[in-house]
């Protein structure tokens, strides 16, 4: 870590005096069932299940008042109509096809009792992939214009007066003093402000919410077993000690529980070591992989180590990596996403 970054953080540490949403692991009992990850073959037999389940697929369409491409509440026989429509298939997404802007509000209620475990796993990975994409694809556009800035700022020493307010907005959004001089300002913002690798996110979802089937997926759309200590926006673990305070952040949307993710691993005190990571990767040149950037997450779950070999075990044994690299389709039209919001900007904890 740059002195000047470390020297910033040490001081946000010292003052912070609630630490939240750290997103220690809730999956414990979960963790057992999807070590037993199956064949990498998921992208063919996500073809298979959908195929399976459109005849008897109801047509699913949008929810009220959204755009044509977010669904709301689904079944796992709807998905089918679903990702059909699109053309979906993870094959395709492997071989370096666009993803298409396909996002579902809420987990099927159902997948739990999806009989077969490679089916239901397949489903997860193809409703999670494009809200982590969703998520990414506003980040990295956040980070090129600050990037533009601070060329800005270094070939002709000044910044204009609405792009300097934007960069004290996107600065307090990522917790960070607008006031810093310029240099460091923009150093610390690069360091936060970039995207999550996709296998990344998708095997630590895999395991927070038992591949879509937990309690806190389905009541709370929560996909990476984030902590919080308000009782009254989160779910209260069942097998919680009686001293315990923490309940798992709920969501209204699959989506803002990515976004959370998202922030959390690019603000939490505990995930220096993974921005420290991934901003030598880059320095260097190489994209941020999954399988990397796993060894950094030791501090997201009470299983240390054993947790990053997990993650690294699933994005391995399911085939993930492939999804790096993936991207959405074109970008729609203006304002057909314009219910998504800004996912760049700080969730309400």
């Amino acid at each position: 870590m740059h002195p000047s970054i470390r020297k910033i953080e040490s001081q946000r540490r010292t003052e912070r005096l609630v630490r939240r949403s750290v997103g220690a692991s809730v999956g414990v009992m979960l963790m057992v069932v999807v070590a037993n990850a199956v064949s990498p073959d998921a992208n063919r037999v996500l073809n298979v299940a959908v195929a399976r389940l459109q005849a008897i697929a109801p047509a699913a369409g949008p929810r009220a008042g959204q755009d044509d491409h977010t669904y709301g509440d689904v079944t796992v026989a709807s998905l089918g109509a679903v990702f059909d429509a699109p053309d979906y298939d993870l094959e395709s997404v492997r071989l370096g096809r666009s993803v298409p802007r396909v996002f579902l509000a809420s987990m099927p209620s159902d997948l739990i009792v999806t009989a077969d475990s490679q089916s239901r796993k397949a489903l997860f990975i193809a409703t999670a992939l494009p809200l982590i994409l969703q998520v990414n694809e506003t980040i990295r556009q956040t980070r090129q214009h600050t990037m533009a800035l601070q060329l800005q700022w270094r070939t002709s020493g000044r910044i204009a007066g609405p792009d300097q307010r934007w960069l004290r907005q996107t600065a307090m959004r990522y917790t960070i003093d607008p006031d810093l001089v310029p240099a460091e300002l923009f150093e610390v913002l690069l360091w936060r402000v970039d995207a999550v690798p996709v296998s990344l996110a998708l095997a630590q979802a895999a395991i927070e919410s038992g591949w879509g089937t937990s309690r806190f997926a389905k009541e709370g759309n929560a996909l990476f077993g984030q902590r919080t200590w308000d009782e009254s926006a989160g779910l209260v673990p069942l097998e919680r000690a009686d001293d315990a305070g923490h309940v798992v952040r709920a969501f209204d949307r699959l989506l803002e529980s990515v976004q959370a993710y998202a922030y959390n691993l690019n603000t939490g005190w505990a995930y220096e070591s993974f921005r420290d990571r991934r901003a030598g990767l880059r320095a260097s040149g190489i994209l941020p992989d999954g399988l990397k950037l796993a060894m950094t997450l030791d501090r997201y779950s009470e299983k240390g180590e054993a947790y990053v070999r997990m993650v690294r075990s699933i994005i391995h044994t399911n085939g993930l990596q492939p999804f790096d690299s993936a991207r959405l389709s074109q970008v729609p039209e203006q304002g057909l996403d314009s219910d998504l919001g800004d996912v760049t900007a700080r969730p309400n904890l």
